[in-house]
Parts: structure tokens; C-alpha cells; sequence
């Protein structure tokens, strides 16, 4: 979810091994039955860049390609890109009890000591994929007017002696 800060707030995802079929499916009816759904970032390296061409067979799916550097890791990428927004609160993940959203605290709780197969990375790994469909939370918001007063030049008041 999107807040009106532009603040993306994990809700929610899936943890687990499916066939193609299966996450095609998952994510219709994801696309479907979310009112504000934007667009499925995809990898497009290795199984990601397969399962990309395979959901674009349906002209009513709405994927996206996401570039990644070969050869950059993803513990690499994750904390390049994640460390950030998590510090700054540009992400936040709901404190609901899931699996998805439970993988994603420990993995962030644990790293750098994550085994390279264990589903926390994986789940990351969606979170930094996820993350590249709203380029905005890259911007720091700005600041009111208010807020803007204390760096205001204030004009100097003229002497009333320097009229004579």
C-alpha cells in the first residue's frame, strides 16, 4: 500500500514454491481483486525473465521487466537499495502476523545472516523487486511552508536615522 506520503507499507505477499501456472494465477486474481494495483515488477534474469514472458501471454496482465546488474548479489542489491528507505521510513512493514510479512522482519532482523536458501531471502528479494514500481519514495517529501519560514532571508529594517 501506497500512503498519501508516499510511503509504501508492505501488507502482505506469498512465501512458498509454485508452479507457473499456479503464480500466474496468483497474480490475476492479486491484480484483480486489488483496486489500486499498479504493475508486477518481474526480474529478468534467470526463472524471473521465464516467468515474465510466460504472464505476458495474457494481454490483460500487467508486468513489468525489472532490470538487475548481473553479477550483483542479491544480499548486495537489497541492502543498496532497502537499507535507505527503511531508515528513513519510506518503507515500513505491517506488524499483521503473516508469513510473508514475518520472513520479511526476520530476514531484516538477521542480515547479513541469511543462508543463501532460505525463503527470507527470496522474500527480500520480491520486497526490492516490489519497490522498483513506485520510483517516487526515492524523493524526500518537501517541506511545508511553515517549515520553511526559519530559512527565510529576513530583510533588514532600515534605521530611522539612516532617513536623515
Amino acid at each position: 500500500a501506497k500512503t498519501p506520503y508516499s510511503t509504501l507499507v508492505i501488507c502482505d505477499g506469498f512465501v512458498g514454491q509454485i508452479t507457473q501456472l499456479e503464480g500466474e494465477q496468483m497474480v490475476m486474481r492479486f491484480q484483480n481483486n486489488s483496486h489500486n494495483f499498479r504493475i508486477c515488477e518481474i526480474e529478468d534474469i534467470g526463472k524471473g525473465e521465464e516467468f515474465y514472458y510466460l504472464l505476458t501471454r495474457n494481454p490483460k496482465m500487467k508486468v513489468a521487466r525489472h532490470g538487475v546488474k548481473r553479477g550483483s548479489g542479491k544480499d548486495d542489491r537489497i541492502y543498496k537499495e532497502l537499507s535507505t528507505l527503511l531508515e528513513n521510513g519510506s518503507l515500513l512493514i505491517s506488524d499483521e502476523d503473516k508469513p510473508f510479512l514475518n520472513s520479511a522482519r526476520r530476514y531484516f532482523d538477521r542480515f547479513p545472516n541469511i543462508g543463501d536458501h532460505e525463503p527470507e531471502k527470496d522474500v527480500a528479494d520480491s520486497i526490492y523487486h516490489m519497490v522498483a514500481a513506485f520510483p517516487e519514495i526515492h524523493k524526500m517529501p518537501a517541506r511545508s511552508a511553515e517549515g520553511l519560514k526559519q530559512f527565510e532571508i529576513k530583510k533588514k529594517e532600515l534605521s530611522p536615522w539612516a532617513r536623515i
